[in-house]
């Protein structure tokens, strides 16, 4: 349905600083392309400061300053007490997205999930642009990076990260994105180079690496065989963030 701008209540908490020329990059998209995804908007409570206005915003703040800035009067939105289970569970996702105590995994695992579920909503669909030509709907990491308003590489990093945590949940313990990729890359290349070392089987032990447990690996030695045991933190392993998260 459409419903004009003048009629939508913006609440306090949903005020936030937009970026002009990502506004500006938004309108030409939709200029281009349309409105990929309408707007959400709900009825307020009697109790709720909404100006007397009949409708209250719940996902599209960048996309309603997109046609404010491209002077249009009405914009195409969708009721949250209408909406079927996907769509109301991506505005869901929206919103929490927008909580100033979320963590990086939460903002992490909230984007990844909310392009799946875009991935989902939109797959089989076609639309029409503004010059009337039918054009697939399929949504892109472009599309969604312009609905949370990042770029597209943050968004890929993202992605990429989402999958690591999922692959290795201790990433999680990490104190940030950048240190939980760290992490990850540190991991992979001890992997690759434990898989090539003992590949080798020419080796000796003096110059061989053994992946497991070093008490159990250490009853297979033969006795005097070994004079000395240095141990020293792995280099890449910061050992003041593992103190810091247990």
């Amino acid at each position: 349905m459409q419903i004009a701008l003048a009629e939508i209540a913006v609440l306090k908490r949903q005020r936030k600083e937009l970026d002009v020329a990502k506004v500006q990059e938004l309108a030409s998209s939709i200029e281009a392309s349309g409105l990929l995804h309408p707007i959400v908007v709900r009825k307020p409570p009697p109790n709720e400061d909404s100006a007397g206005l009949p409708y209250v915003l719940v996902v599209g703040g960048r996309r309603m300053a997109a046609y404010a800035f491209m002077g249009r009067e009405h914009i195409e939105a969708n009721l949250f007490e209408a909406l079927d289970p996907l769509s109301a569970a991506i505005a869901e996702l929206d919103e929490n997205l927008k909580r100033v105590d979320i963590t990086w995994q939460e903002e992490v695992e909230a984007r990844e999930r909310l392009h799946q579920l875009r991935l989902l909503q939109t797959a089989g669909q076609v639309r029409q642009n503004t010059e009337g030509k039918v054009i697939s709907a399929v949504q892109s990491i472009t599309a969604t990076a312009e609905e949370l308003g990042i770029t597209q590489v943050q968004l890929s990093r993202d992605l990429e990260l989402a999958a690591l945590l999922k692959a290795d949940p201790t990433l999680r313990l990490a104190t940030s994105k950048n240190a939980a990729k760290r992490q990850a890359e540190f991991k992979a290349n001890v992997a690759a180079k434990v898989a090539n070392a003992t590949a080798d089987t020419s080796a000796d032990i003096r110059s061989r690496l053994f992946c497991g447990n070093a008490l159990e690996f250490a009853r297979t030695l033969a006795d005097k065989s070994v004079d000395m045991v240095f141990t020293d933190l792995p280099y890449g392993i910061d050992q003041f963030e593992n103190q810091s998260t247990g």
